[in-house]
């Protein structure tokens, strides 16, 4: 962000949920910012990893831990890469 650099791709940041969580794999995915629409095209600003994480209470309470990962198999940042975490969300979700 620093750098102005862009270069929209996911990058393994990852939430675990506990065992007061039961994760819903088919309802979760990892949305990559790579839009220019409404921006200048390279106008500085950094671009985002929205991840959606759908799970059933298990428990009362859940701990959610923040890791970050660099593994060829699921990120395509360099050792040493600095990554921002802006907030964490929690809504509730309803199934039909």
């Amino acid at each position: 962000m620093v750098a102005g650099a862009i270069a929209p791709k996911q990058f393994g940041l990852n939430a675990v949920l506990d065992a007061g969580a039961e994760v819903i794999p088919e309802k979760s995915y990892v949305y990559v910012n790579r839009r220019n629409s409404g921006r200048k095209k390279d106008d500085g600003l950094a671009r985002v990893n929205l991840h959606h994480i759908r799970f059933r209470a298990a428990a009362p309470s859940v701990t959610v831990t923040v890791t970050v990962t660099v593994t060829d198999a699921d990120a395509e940042a360099e050792p040493g890469t600095e990554i921002a975490l802006n907030y964490i969300m929690l809504k509730p979700y309803f199934e039909e």
